[in-house]
């Protein structure tokens, strides 16, 4: 049982209440139960690893776990799009494979993945040397630094992770198992001042309704969320400074796809075209289309192997 609630917090981004846990679906907890057997990070493979790529040619279809998270993967006008999204739609579809999403919580997305309810997953989520022990990442395609929004005019005059922790009456919102819940506790502020959401626009949604002071997204994402919320109560906030991480260093969030332990002739796959892609101006294309520039692109040396391993380069 110690073992289950370990997993638990690598999964969800903090432990979470025996009511809650609970709560959550027989595949869930069977990913968690299975975490404490899994080993290795993006470099890893497994034995059915020669097979997974012949089966989405053979079948013509993959399914993608995806957040609903604009810029990432989301969907538009019944159409998948979004950074992530449209890097694996080009990706499979000179494979001749159709991509199909399935959309999911984002703490539901690992989870979901361990239970085979899709191939792979698609979204905005950072690769950390947690989610590695679970899951391989193909190499990280953005980075990232994170934003606030608050009430409107700012009353709080919130503009650090070190401003919220000082001030006692401020609440703080982001979306369930990401990593901004842990920015907020390596910040110092207490657990009891920290609300979480299945999402971040129904973070966004709770700061607009004066539920919650503060609200935590990627700088990029948020302003997508922002836009969709269309509320003139609330407003962008760039930090004076970015959060750290645990080492104590400046927190910046790589992104990349995910892959199941056993798929990885599909993630080998897809990181020889993305390289490919970087060549030809492909993913520059895709990425500026998003709002996404070259400050947003990572060094094209680091790989997911480097950030499982904890080596953040020089920020």
């Amino acid at each position: 049982m110690q073992m289950i609630w370990k997993n638990a917090r690598l999964l969800f981004g903090r432990k979470p209440s025996k009511r809650v846990f609970a709560s959550r679906t027989g595949a869930a907890l069977t990913a968690v139960a299975l975490a404490a057997s899994l080993a290795g990070c993006g470099g890893g493979s497994g034995t059915d690893a020669s097979s997974v790529m012949s089966r989405l040619k053979k079948e013509g279809v993959v399914k993608v776990g995806f957040a609903n998270e604009a810029p990432y993967s989301y969907t538009e006008g019944g159409e998948l799009t979004g950074i992530e999204m449209e890097f694996l739609k080009a990706f499979f579809k000179e494979n001749d494979i159709k991509v199909e999403g399935v959309q999911v919580d984002f703490a539901g997305l690992i989870p979901g993945l361990q239970a085979k309810r899709y191939d792979m997953v698609g979204a905005g989520m950072y690769i950390l040397p947690e989610r590695c022990k679970l899951a391989d990442f193909g190499p990280p395609d953005y980075q990232v630094g994170t934003a606030f929004a608050v009430a409107k005019g700012n009353p709080l005059n919130i503009h650090s992770y070190a401003d919220l922790a000082a001030n006692e009456s401020a609440v703080y919102a982001t979306s369930s198992g990401v990593a901004e819940i842990q920015y907020a506790e390596l910040a110092g502020v207490p657990k009891s001042r920290i609300q979480t959401f299945p999402s971040y626009a129904d973070a966004a949604a709770a700061l607009a309704a004066g539920r919650v002071n503060v609200m935590a997204q990627q700088q990029i994402g948020l302003r997508s969320t922002l836009k969709a919320l269309g509320s003139d109560k609330v407003e962008y906030v760039e930090l004076s400074e970015q959060p750290k991480d645990k080492t104590g260093a400046t927190a910046v969030g790589y992104g990349g796809s995910l892959f199941p332990k056993d798929a990885g002739d599909l993630r080998e796959a897809y990181t020889k075209w993305l390289a490919k892609a970087r060549g030809d101006g492909t993913y520059k294309k895709i990425m500026n289309k998003f709002g996404f520039t070259d400050a947003n692109m990572p060094p094209t040396d680091l790989t997911a192997t480097d950030l499982c391993a904890g080596k953040i380069p020089n920020s």
